[in-house]
């Protein structure tokens, strides 16, 4: 981290960013004690709006921030009974500093300092230095929230760099992320699911500019209001920024080298009186140097026999995203939001492969292959949300939200096979075109009160998937390729998602305990027409979760959580369509799978100072698990896979972080 410095003009820290919503809350009743007032001009008397409230502890650090709304008003809730100064600045004016004693035997659960006079300032404003200590990693319930602001290395990197920098996630060989090793996850942006990371994750990632994102929260144990799918859990990624009146905006470029290529992000956010947009757009190319693969299988039968494949592969990737959102404070208790994002990217890939199958004296079989691969994708998503909330508890929310999102895949390979011995496969052409679309209805309440917050919701997904695969085989006498119906595959799979969640959060003034649960319903109907099957499918699932937080003196604090996911099966493991790409190892689905059922439990450590410790323990156990199988057939040397719900088993897992600055220099300013 570095030293930054600011003026008083830019003392809008995210402290005080996240406090505007609660200033705005004014006349709300809020938990434990309160501190609320009237912040005016000295001269006129008239209220001053946008003034940034500072609460300090004892060692002058600020631990709670909030700005005054348009009438002047302030509130800063969730206080102990304790001793506090309140700073308070506003442009054009001179800063007060005023000590509040909550632990006074006269005051009452709410303090009402009244009215605070500033004085208007008639020289201009000096620089100032406010110095604190930003944690790049946070123990939150239900799992972990890494600040990408505060990292360094978030201006000259994308967010797929970033991601593998977090705890509990990490990538595999071909760059895609996995969350505690798992690779069945979800990913949001803003807590909304979004096509771009349906579509391709890894690209989707690798195009994102670090600098333009908030923050990304690993919930390794997600919450009741989450969907239950994805038994890893959830990365939300956040990228929305509140203002107040006024514009803002970035522009980030990166290159990389020899491994990537260049990059450009760029945002911008304004707000002006009722309304606020914000948008963002970006884009990279990405090369990939050529990396080498191998196969080796030994068949130990009374005639032994060994397959030996070893092959090349070179990609070079494109993608570009363009979003924004709007929203309208229609009046103090209703909003009206909305989002539209556009997403596309371009891939083209040269494998090449040798392959040779030997027996203890001579070469049976052996081939060269070359495959040129181009995949082609594009999505959109667009939602609409309204939010009430309630006179006498602006607090309690109500909000309806409909969501729709689309994406198409066109992937195309043009296999070649050359040095041909015992080997007649043709050379043949691959296209599959895959279509998507969801349609999302839900409903959500929040019913915070003094000592509990409730949340309940009821939710809809409607998801309809095609798709066309065709394969077309050289044909000698002909000379030119014809289309294999037989190797040919379409079908249409329609799955729909009825769910219902009810949670309890209770909040002590060093813990933090919540339960609840999650029913969903999934009705799954396919059809394969190529293979002439059709499936049907029910599953009724009750998802339990339950987590625990402690904050410890000395700013320890302590995490558990246990929570049930499901994976269903994907369409490539139900399909019942042979995949032939390569002509020694061939893939079938399973119609017959069944959702897999986890339960996982977790432990989180974390120390907060300026050496910062984050540990993770944590232990999952399932059944069912849907596997591939193997099967070896001698007579025509091919080994089939296929998957079953065969699975079953545990696994321990423990994740650490150490975040320690290398001198007093490396302190953040706010």
């Amino acid at each position: 981290m570095k030293r930054i410095r600011c003026s008083k003009l830019l003392l809008f820290s995210f402290l005080a960013i996240l406090g505007c919503w609660q200033s705005s809350q004014a006349q709300d009743v809020v938990q434990g004690y309160s501190l609320m007032g009237l912040i005016v001009d000295s001269v006129n008397g008239k209220p001053l709006a946008l003034a940034t409230l500072y609460l300090l502890d004892d060692d002058d650090n600020p631990f709670k921030a909030s700005v005054s709304d348009a009438e002047g008003k302030f509130l800063i809730s969730g206080l102990n009974k304790q001793k506090y100064a309140l700073f308070i600045q506003s442009l054009g004016y001179h800063p007060k500093k005023i000590h509040i004693d909550l632990s006074a035997p006269d005051n009452a659960q709410a303090l009402n300092i009244q009215s605070v006079a500033m004085t208007p300032m008639s020289i201009n404003l000096k620089e100032a230095v406010v110095v604190a200590h930003r944690l790049l990693v946070k123990q939150e319930l239900g799992g972990i929230s890494y600040d990408t602001q505060a990292d360094p290395e978030s201006k000259s990197s994308n967010l797929l760099e970033i991601m593998r920098k977090i705890p509990y996630l990490s990538t595999d060989g071909d760059g895609n992320i996995l969350l505690k090793g798992n690779s069945s996850f979800r990913i949001l942006i803003n807590g909304k699911p979004s096509s771009m990371m349906e579509r391709n994750p890894k690209e989707g990632l690798r195009s994102i500019p670090a600098s333009t994102i908030v923050r990304v929260e690993v919930i390794t144990s997600p919450p009741p209001k989450y969907e239950a799918e994805g038994l890893g859990g959830i990365i939300n990624i956040v990228t929305a920024k509140r203002i107040s009146n006024g514009y803002n905006g970035s522009v980030n470029l990166y290159e990389r080298f020899p491994v990537g290529g260049p990059g450009i992000g760029t945002s911008l956010a304004f707000k002006e009186g009722k309304f606020a947009f914000s948008g963002y757009a970006g884009g990279n190319i990405y090369h990939t140097p050529d990396y080498s693969n191998s196969l080796d299988r030994q068949t130990l039968t009374t005639s032994p026999q060994t397959l030996l494949q070893s092959g090349q592969r070179q990609i070079d990737n494109k993608s570009a995203y363009v979003g924004a959102e709007l929203s309208w404070d229609m009046d103090s208790i209703n909003l009206i939001s909305g989002q539209i994002n556009f997403n596309g990217s371009d891939s083209e890939t040269n494998f090449t492969q040798s392959s040779a199958l030997n027996a203890e004296t001579e070469t049976l079989e052996e081939y060269n292959l070359r495959n040129d691969i181009n995949y082609f994708g594009n999505g959109m998503d667009a939602a609409l949300n309204f939010q009430h909330s309630f006179r006498k508890n602006k607090s309690k929310l109500l909000t309806f939200s409909y969501r729709f999102f689309q994406y198409h895949n066109n992937h195309k390979n043009a296999l070649d096979f050359t040095r041909r011995l015992n080997f007649d496969q043709p050379n043949f052409r691959q296209a599959n075109g895959e279509n998507f679309a969801e349609n999302t209805a839900q409903v959500d309440y929040v019913h915070p009160s003094k000592t509990m917050k409730i949340e309940m919701g009821a939710k809809a997904i409607w998801r309809d998937n095609a798709s066309n695969f065709q394969y077309d085989a050289f044909n000698t006498s002909a000379n030119a390729f014809e289309n294999v119906p037989a190797f040919s595959n379409t079908y249409h799979y329609l799955q729909d998602v009825y769910a219902f969640y009810n949670s309890y959060t209770l909040m002590g003034q060093k813990w933090g305990l919540l339960g609840g649960f999650r029913v969903e319903q999934t009705n799954t109907r396919a059809n394969f027409t190529s293979t002439n099957t059709q499936v049907k499918q029910d599953f009724f699932n009750v998802i339990p979760s339950i987590m625990f937080n402690y904050s410890l003196s000395e700013g320890n604090s302590l995490n558990f959580g246990f929570v049930q996911r499901i994976r269903r099966p994907s369409i490539a493991r139900i399909n019942p369509y042979v995949d032939r790409a390569n002509p020694n190892l061939q893939t079938t689905g399973n119609p017959d799978l069944i959702p897999v059922v986890l339960s996982d439990i977790q432990f989180g450590y974390g120390h907060s100072k300026k050496i910062s410790l984050n540990m993770g323990l944590g232990y999952s156990f399932f059944n069912k698990l849907d596997l591939r199988i193997y099967n070896f057939d001698p007579s025509s040397n091919i080994t089939s896979v296929t998957f079953a719900n065969v699975g079953k088993g545990s696994r321990i897992g423990l994740d650490l972080n150490l975040n320690c600055p290398l001198s007093e220099k490396n302190e953040f300013q706010p």
